[in-house]
């Protein structure tokens, strides 16, 4: 593996991080006196303090301390996948993880750009591919594109959605609706199919607000809940609001990168866990470099069977063994305050429906005001239709932790 080479990738790699996130801080500082609604403005300030983190962080990697430190373990790394004759060894594998990885880095900093996250507001959708979602971020596609996706989500809904919700009849009118868009979708009638989507997905929302907030008050008759959730008339009060009881169990590094995108006191802990995770990571990484330190001081690799015999070997390697034995010790110790893959935190409804209280929250708005610019267009029935996919989700997460069926 060659170190200059390895060197001047990750020299370049941050560079050019650095330089994208730099170019999507300026277009998010230049478009801060331009945002109206509340929901931009809290994403654009997020945005801009993403990016200065991104460039800070790059800028400190970029140190020659830091990058020396990166070639060395990457180095120690691959050899000891080689001598271990691991699969991930391969030359091939090894470029296309990395490949990979890279193009993560790049994508979490065009997340942030202006028009991936107020724009067209894509931070929950999970189809398409990186390259059409780079292509949006910069601005070199629109939301078009989404629009080939609609017969995935169609059959998906027709197929899964909508038998799980013929097991019961808290969604009757809801499957029925939906039972007739899917059957009928054409790409000639999107205008009569998003309004429809759009007033599924609330009724959807808010027959399930009323589940959750009925088991997390149970002393409450059924007219009283009818009553409060009737009484939160914008889907964004009833959303938003801080009557939620974090009941949902997600997991900690999951929660993190929501952290990135949403503001909730529940995930904040997950912010204060994983920095913490990486503090100790380094402290670590430090005790367990002193330990190289003292094999290198007291020529432990050079040791053989035979020169072990020797009384001054052994008192050597005594000596060695109670130095050592420090620096392993606070490695213990530390070890204990690292995450574990099972680590989770708790979190609500609030943070799980918070997609629909930003531009879906605004397209709803639009079509109770009568204004129906732009919902004749296929990518937006792909939006909607994602919002009626993802409810399920949620729906289901619900059933399981109150254990009930639809």
């Amino acid at each position: 593996m060659d170190e200059e080479s390895i060197k001047k990738q990750r020299i370049s790699h941050l560079k050019e991080i650095k330089r994208l996130a730099r170019k999507f801080l300026d277009a998010n500082i230049a478009i801060q006196q331009s945002r109206k609604n509340s929901w931009e403005r809290d994403v654009n300030e997020n945005n801009i303090s993403q990016l200065k983190s991104i460039i800070n962080k790059a800028k400190k990697d970029l140190h020659e301390r830091n990058i020396n430190e990166f070639v060395e373990k990457e180095v120690s790394r691959y050899r000891s996948l080689v001598s271990k004759n691991h699969f991930l060894a391969h030359p091939a594998i090894d470029y296309t993880i990395k490949k990979f990885q890279k193009e993560f880095e790049f994508f979490e900093v065009l997340r942030y750009s202006p028009n991936y996250s107020i724009t067209y507001d894509l931070y929950w959708i999970e189809d398409g591919t990186m390259g059409e979602q780079m292509d949006i971020a910069f601005g070199n596609s629109s939301p078009d594109i989404y629009e080939k996706y609609c017969p995935e989500k169609v059959e998906e809904i027709k197929t899964k959605v909508i038998p799980y919700f013929l097991k019961g009849s808290d969604y009757e009118m809801s499957v029925k609706i939906l039972k007739n868009i899917t059957d009928q979708f054409q790409s000639n009638i999107y205008l009569s199919t998003n309004i429809l989507l759009i007033t599924v997905a609330e009724s959807m929302v808010r027959q399930l607000c009323r589940y959750v907030y009925k088991h997390q008050n149970p002393q409450l008759s059924e007219d009283e809940v009818d009553r409060y959730i009737e009484g939160k008339q914008s889907i964004e009060t009833l959303i938003m609001n801080k009557d939620w009881l974090d009941d949902i169990e997600m997991d900690i590094r999951e929660a993190y990168i929501q952290s990135k995108y949403i503001e909730d006191d529940s995930l904040k802990l997950s912010v204060e866990l994983i920095n913490r995770h990486k503090v100790v990571e380094q402290k670590i990484r430090e005790q367990l470099q002193l330990c190289l330190d003292l094999e290198k001081k007291f020529g432990i690799n050079e040791w053989d069977e035979k020169t072990e015999e020797d009384s001054e070997i052994l008192n050597t390697l005594k000596e060695y063994q109670k130095e050592v034995k420090v620096h392993y010790d606070k490695v213990k110790e530390y070890s204990t305050e690292l995450i574990s893959p099972e680590s989770t935190i708790k979190t609500s409804i609030r943070v799980k429906l918070q997609f629909l209280v930003r531009r879906f929250k605004e397209d709803r708005n639009s079509i109770i005001h009568g204004n129906y610019t732009d919902f004749d267009k296929g990518w937006k029935s792909y939006i909607y239709l994602a919002a009626i996919t993802m409810i399920w989700d949620i729906i289901k997460l619900y059933q399981e932790v109150y254990r009930k069926t639809p």
